[in-house]
């Protein structure tokens, strides 16, 4: 088993088969190799003589978290679907690619920052950390939400603290407009 860096992490996308992902695995590893195994075992998903290629520890958070690689082809891979299901509020199970795609996003590999509708709402900078939270978890960015609202609130002005917002979303009015599409003459809208 080999322990990874984040950058590492993500590097593993690049192998042409994914891995399963067990999130929060505490006390010793090699334990929960054996019972992951077993458990795959028991379930018909490999055979009886099966053990991983490759096995990758990394953290996040401080979580320690298990990268099995599904390399082998002894591996029931529709089987092996409906089991993470059945784990995955257990252990966290998911895909590689989804955990990257889920976690491992850094606010510059976001394509499309999602829109939230600040511009003319109420400039308390608690209403607007909100707003912009809220259109980042809805849009799936989940620690990206935690990790502006961090960096927001340790912030030293509230110009500092827009131009933070604005790294993570699109402001916009609350139709949806963006910025450069409102007309700042129009006597209706507040900026």
């Amino acid at each position: 088993m080999k322990k990874l860096k984040l950058d590492e992490v993500k590097k593993l996308k690049n192998k042409n088969y994914d891995f399963l992902v067990l999130q929060g695995c505490g006390g010793n590893l090699d334990e929960w190799v054996d019972g992951i195994t077993n458990m795959l075992k028991d379930n018909r998903i490999v055979p009886d003589s099966f053990s991983f290629d490759e096995i990758y520890s990394f953290e996040k958070e401080g979580a320690t978290n298990l990268a099995f690689a599904l390399n082998n082809k002894n591996i029931d891979m529709g089987n092996l679907a409906i089991f993470r299901l059945k784990i995955r509020n257990d252990l966290g199970a998911m895909w590689l690619s989804d955990y990257i795609d889920n976690y491992l996003k850094d606010v510059k590999e976001i394509n499309k920052k999602p829109k939230a509708p600040i511009v003319g709402a109420d400039g308390n900078v608690f209403n607007l950390i909100a707003i912009c939270s809220r259109a980042l978890k809805r849009a799936g960015y989940h620690d990206q939400a935690k990790e502006m609202v961090n960096r927001v609130t340790n912030s030293h002005s509230y110009e500092e603290a827009l131009s933070i917002m604005c790294e993570y979303i699109e402001p916009t009015d609350q139709y949806g407009n963006s910025f450069e599409e409102i007309d700042v003459f129009d006597e209706d809208i507040e900026i």
